[in-house]
């Protein structure tokens, strides 16, 4: 019984000691980083703090496009077909 506390103290230690590394390795990339970009280059933001997704997204310009597809071509052929089958009725009726 007397190794079961000396056994999970050690592995305290092991994990106090692991995380210390994986700290100080953490902290090299980071001074690395800044001093590959300078500390006036990094920009920091604050993610709680961003403006709405809409708002965004609403200062888009609107373009006015018009977009012809097919079914759109086919009805504006059949409608002028009506109307000048329309017209040459109406310009036999007058005769």
């Amino acid at each position: 019984m007397d190794n079961q506390p000396n056994q999970s103290h050690d592995q305290a230690e092991q994990l106090k000691q692991l995380f210390n590394d994986l700290n100080q390795h953490e902290q090299q990339q980071i001074n690395n980083k800044s001093d590959f970009l300078g500390n006036d280059d990094v920009q920091k933001i604050d993610i709680l703090n961003l403006p709405p997704r809409k708002t965004i997204h609403d200062k888009k310009k609107n373009k006015f496009k018009i977009r012809l597809k097919r079914p759109f071509l086919r009805f504006l052929f059949v409608i002028i077909c009506l109307i000048a089958i329309i017209i040459t009725i109406v310009f036999f009726m007058e005769r």
